[in-house]
């Protein structure tokens, strides 16, 4: 523990009454800060959380803010009772709406903005940056003014942005620096109050909500290659939009090193999954979006005619925090389910509410009656004693009196794995 986290804990009420400490936000980072000042030592009563209003209280491919705090039994405040609160360290993570420090009466207001500011002031910095062609970001701890991420700077964390990188892989590299920069600062923050430093206003921008339109990549194939790639990563972010070219969603792409004369826009299928599409200079290669193919299959679809060379992650979760073997397990595919566990998928995969592929299949027996995902599952080796966020187990979900032959098919295979370990003990 920090010796400056130790020193602000000692001087807190034994039990406090109110809290000292708000994250306001949404998603990993700031779930994940709640969780790092639990860790540090922080007690439950002195923290408390607002969540955005998007917050539906349930984890999904990222963590809820509201579901970590009831879990740690840290209390959820509404902004306007925190706002009375004279003593207190306010942290904005991701938060929804925008703050002004005259209506607070706490002086100690900070936010951490996924931006190298000055520079992207507003939203949509996993975008913009990319369009831009920038060469790296930052995350930056500020303290919160009157304008729009416009405070003085306490601290900044830069990283470089890789040639292919798109804007979901750069929103988890924000993630992950600005957790590390959170505690790397959070201690001092606890029992100082730095004046900052002032951002230069020469080298700022700002970015609003209505200059970006998520549904229209804005793909202007009469631009050189590096142009509309760039354009095309920024738009990649699977669990919310992928860029659409003839009709089908793009998952990557690659600038050639030549033209094969193809004319700008005119797209040349190379097999299912590839094709060339013609720019202002040299051709793009565009991969397409093999999971689409993969959910579809998973639900009751068709298998896909081909497979392409190069698989996709495919422990990647959607929006709703399903990985497609998760997909195949609850509607029962058997299928879809045993490729891709052969393909790599891992069946102990748990999202962040912990569910595993073999409680979902669990769901699908209840309803069908059918337990063949549930064997196919088990033979491949799914755990039957992994738990969930709330530690209960497949098991511990299942009805003996009303689903009786999948009730002894777990408790059977719950045996024989007590039973493997202790032998390879």
């Amino acid at each position: 523990m920090s010796p400056r986290i130790e020193e602000f804990i000692r001087a807190l009420p034994r039990l406090p009454e109110k809290p000292s400490i708000c994250i306001a936000g949404k998603n990993d980072i700031a779930a994940n800060c709640l969780l790092l000042l639990l860790k540090a030592g922080i007690p439950p009563a002195a923290l408390c959380v607002v969540a955005n209003r998007c917050d539906t209280g349930r984890h999904t491919w990222q963590r809820s803010l509201i579901a970590t705090a009831r879990q740690a039994g840290v209390p959820v405040w509404p902004i306007d009772e925190v706002k009375k609160l004279t003593d207190l360290r306010f942290f904005s993570l991701e938060h929804d709406r925008i703050l002004r420090p005259k209506a607070f009466a706490t002086p100690h207001l900070y936010n951490l903005h996924f931006s190298k500011l000055p520079a992207y002031r507003g939203v949509a910095t996993s975008v913009w940056p990319l369009i831009n062609r920038e060469k790296e970001s930052a995350v930056t701890l500020h303290r919160i003014d009157e304008g729009i991420d416009t405070g003085t700077i306490i601290a900044q964390k830069t990283f470089a942005l890789s040639d292919g990188m798109t804007a979901g892989e750069l929103y988890v590299e924000y993630t992950r620096h600005g957790e590390e920069l959170f505690m790397e600062e959070v201690a001092k923050l606890l029992l100082e109050a730095p004046a900052g430093v002032a951002q230069d206003e020469a080298a700022s921008s700002y970015y609003s909500r209505a200059m970006i339109n998520y549904g229209d990549a804005g793909l202007d194939f009469q631009q050189p290659a590096e142009v509309v790639h760039a354009r095309i990563r920024a738009f990649t972010f699977w669990q919310y939009q992928l860029p659409l070219i003839a009709g089908r969603r793009v998952w990557r792409a690659e600038v050639l090193a030549q033209s094969s004369g193809l004319a700008p826009g005119a797209v040349k299928p190379e097999g299912d999954w590839h094709a060339r599409v013609g720019t202002g200079t040299t051709d793009l290669r565009l991969e397409y979006c093999f999971l689409d193919a993969l959910l579809a299959w998973g639900k009751g679809g068709l298998r896909p005619g081909s497979f392409p060379a190069t698989l996709p992650a495919l422990d990647i979760e959607d929006v709703n925090g399903w990985t497609p073997l998760m997909v195949a397990a609850f509607h029962g595919s058997v299928e879809a389910a045993t490729w891709l566990i052969s393909a790599g998928a891992s069946l102990g995969h748990q999202n962040r509410r912990g569910t595993t592929a073999l409680m979902y299949a669990k769901s699908h027996a209840e309803t069908s009656g059918n337990l063949q995902i549930v064997e196919a599952l088990l033979k491949a080796g799914a755990d039957p004693s992994a738990k969930d966020q709330h530690g209960l187990t497949v098991l511990d979900y299942c009805d003996r009196e009303k689903t009786p032959l999948l009730y002894q098919l777990l408790s059977k295979a719950v045996i024989n794995h007590s039973h493997n370990r202790a032998k390879i003990s």
